[in-house]
């Protein structure tokens, strides 16, 4: 409680100054190169987005009017600055709440809003709608704050954004004038190809993966068969508020980006990059890339300790899983023995289990795909599902007793008990599923098909 206090004192006086700050700073502001070497050099950016690094540009992908009267541009400002202060409370009294896990068994440690009150490994799933139209998601993402985001890669250039009532409520094109965002390279709006997500722990901003870019400037776009000599063209992550549902930023990151993730206290984004072979490592307060981790061949699912100290990187081309020291940036080991091509991490609430999907390589006609259970203090695996064909995403309930697996090609959402990762249940869906967000207010499991379908099931 004393520290607390202490940390709402101290952002209350952070507030305060930026408000004076606002006051009295000049018309115009540096901004961060992000190209070529990865060096920093100062640009001065136009007055028309006075933000400081790390801080929020305009709401509106618009530049503000010439004719902007001074209060009122101030004023803006002001409210601007006081959000950030917000955003900072809210992530030191988040930093404050350790979770914990007793020996072998998953601990309840998130207070539901509402929803079943039984255990999640005593429920089952029933499907309540099916939405299609506009869209070919492949993945979906919930923030928890009553929306649901479906990325749509170059095939729809949008992200779908629902809300818990299955309405739609906005498409957010992924086209973006990056010399907005400091690229003085890029004059012309250019499209992105919304891929993955990441929430940041507030729920107040998702943060987007686009596969390529498309337009001018951008001449070598990515493909999957891809090496990281190939030198494909580097891409970005767009930030985007959940309540405007409107772009932030634009960060700079590797080569195909594809999975993402943010550390539990919210200020670092690790990418994976998928062609350049490397991990994106992302200060989310001066929202640009500060490091670039090697890796190996094809990295992809991302999962963080608890702690925010050791980082989980798949590396799907090479079937081992990489183990970061996030302190020093570096790899301190990897795992091995869990299947061919891993693809996607989960970890357990108190960080004691690693839930691992391995997709196998015989895809279509064998079942050779399996989730694994890794125990990360006796270093290994202490359990195997039954054989899928090619299971592609996981998430766990939020009691941590229950996994639900999209498994590709048999067009199915397969159900597993976390602690014998025995089958609880095995539901058809149709055409591709490929990306899977639970949704813990509601006990709503989304399903995103390839083929332009979003599943929603109830758990109960």
């Amino acid at each position: 409680m004393l520290h607390s206090s202490l940390a709402l004192a101290t952002t209350l006086g952070l507030a305060s100054v930026l408000v004076v700050t606002a006051l009295t700073a000049p018309g115009e502001q540096v901004a961060l190169s992000q190209r070529g070497d990865r060096s920093v050099s100062p640009r001065v950016a136009p007055t028309a987005t006075p933000a400081a690094p790390g801080l929020r540009p305009a709401a509106s992908d618009r530049a503000p009017a010439a004719s902007d009267s001074w209060p009122a541009a101030l004023g803006r400002q002001i409210a601007e600055l006081m959000a950030v202060a917000d955003d900072a409370l809210r992530g030191l009294i988040a930093g404050d709440a350790e979770t914990a896990e007793a020996d072998g068994q998953p601990a309840e440690t998130r207070k539901r809003e509402r929803g079943s009150s039984k255990p999640a490994d005593k429920r089952r799933l029933h499907l309540v709608r099916t939405i299609s139209g506009g869209m070919a998601p492949k993945s979906i993402v919930s923030d928890q704050r009553g929306r649901v985001y479906a990325m749509n890669m170059m095939y729809g250039h949008s992200i779908t954004v629902f809300d818990r009532h299955y309405k739609r409520v906005k498409d957010i094109s992924d086209t973006i004038d990056l010399s907005r965002y400091g690229y003085r390279d890029y004059p012309e709006p250019v499209q992105g190809a919304p891929a993955e997500a990441a929430v940041s722990p507030d729920g107040r901003k998702i943060y987007v993966s686009n596969y390529s870019m498309y337009g001018r400037g951008f001449k070598h776009p990515g493909f999957d068969l891809c090496k990281a000599s190939d030198r494909i063209d580097q891409s970005f992550v767009y930030e985007i508020g959940t309540r405007s549902l409107r772009k932030t930023a634009a960060i700079e990151v590797g080569e195909v980006p594809k999975y993402l993730a943010i550390s539990p206290n919210g200020r670092t984004l690790l990418v994976g990059n998928w062609c350049s072979w490397d991990i994106s490592v992302v200060d989310l307060r001066q929202r640009r890339e500060v490091a670039r981790i090697p890796a190996g061949v094809a990295p992809r699912g991302i999962a963080f300790s608890p702690n925010g100290r050791t980082a989980y990187v798949t590396l799907v081309g090479e079937d081992r899983i990489l183990v970061i020291d996030m302190r020093t940036r570096r790899v301190e080991r990897d795992i091995r023995g869990v299947g061919e091509r891993p693809r996607h991490l989960v970890m357990s609430p108190g960080g004691r289990f690693l839930y691992i999907t391995s997709e196998g390589k015989d895809k279509r006609h064998r079942e050779d795909g399996s989730i694994f259970k890794y125990d990360t203090r006796r270093q290994q695996v202490v359990a195997r599902s039954k054989p899928l064909v090619e299971p592609r995403t996981t998430v766990i309930s939020d009691d941590g007793r229950a996994l639900y697996v999209v498994d590709y090609y048999p067009g199915t959402i397969v159900k597993l008990a976390t602690d014998d990762l025995s089958e609880l249940q095995d539901r058809y869906l149709g055409f591709h599923p490929i990306g899977v967000t639970y949704d813990v207010a509601s006990d709503k499991i989304w399903v995103a098909g390839y083929g332009g379908q979003v599943w929603v099931l109830k758990d109960r």
